[in-house]
């Protein structure tokens, strides 16, 4: 484990000067990671610039426009640095999506699919981030995005199980028995992220989908999602009743983030 307060020191260094907000992210963060695993540092900064200047200027590999961030990386010992930089602007923007959102009446399908993944992987850093400067800052859009994040998540995977879940059934009724079997998985992993975002695990990568499980004490359904995404052999019959496995434990996942969605997601471990 890494000494964040060590590193939010150490990479000060990198953040420009009039900087709103800079703060550690990413798995070493959340605990997830591991000895290879970077360290992500987002600045948030009013012209979006990445240069720090002088001999701690990293070198920029990605330049993502007006609405995207750029990226650099920078080394610090044996741990890899990269840098984000987001134009506050953009960062305004983003989080105004999620502001007035008290609760699942005020989550349409719409709202919740407005949104692209480097938009919710940034607001999730937000809502877990540690700070380097800018702490008012960060506490200020830290509320909303823990506010509300969790429900447009919940919403979001629905809507993706549901359609997944139609495709499988549609591939079983008509003997597609290998569109059912990716589909179903499809099905089953947006129901999972659908759950466990109704319990507040916002970090919505899904390689991290086990850890989440995991920090969340989900052991029992870890290990049911592991065994329903694994095929016992290929034979007609074997991928058919499987593909019906993987629909059954979905549709378990389903209602019951529906239920924690409508009941306002009470009790959610933001994180």
């Amino acid at each position: 484990m890494i000494d964040l307060a060590e590193q939010a020191g150490l990479m000060q260094r990198y953040v420009p000067g009039g900087a709103t907000t800079a703060f550690l992210a990413g798995s070493l963060v959340e605990g997830f990671g591991n000895e290879s695993s970077d360290l992500d540092v987002l600045i948030v900064h009013p012209d979006g610039e990445q240069d720090a200047g002088g001999d701690s200027s990293p070198s920029a590999v990605y330049d993502g426009g007006a609405d995207g961030p750029s990226i650099a990386m920078a080394y610090d010992g044996e741990i890899r640095a990269d840098l984000e930089t987001w134009a506050t602007s953009r960062v305004q923007q983003i989080v105004g999506k999620l502001e007035g959102i008290a609760g699942p009446g005020d989550v349409t399908l719409q709202r919740a699919l407005d949104f692209g993944d480097d938009e919710l992987v940034l607001c999730h850093a937000l809502t877990v981030g540690y700070p380097i400067t800018g702490h008012a800052y960060l506490e200020q859009v830290r509320a909303t995005c823990a506010a509300a994040l969790p429900m447009v998540l919940v919403c979001r995977f629905l809507a993706f199980y549901t359609n997944a879940a139609e495709d499988a059934a549609g591939g079983l009724g008509s003997g597609d028995v290998r569109t059912a079997r990716l589909t179903s998985q499809h099905a089953l992993d947006h129901a999972v992220d659908a759950y466990l975002a109704s319990r507040g695990a916002t970090n919505p990568k899904p390689k991290w989908r086990f850890r989440r499980m995991e920090l969340l004490g989900e052991e029992a359904l870890s290990d049911q999602y592991l065994a329903a995404s694994s095929d016992p052999s290929t034979d007609h019959r074997d991928v058919t009743l499987a593909a019906k496995g993987r629909l059954r434990l979905a549709s378990t996942l389903s209602t019951r983030a529906h239920g924690r969605l409508a009941e306002g997601l009470a009790g959610a471990r933001h994180g």
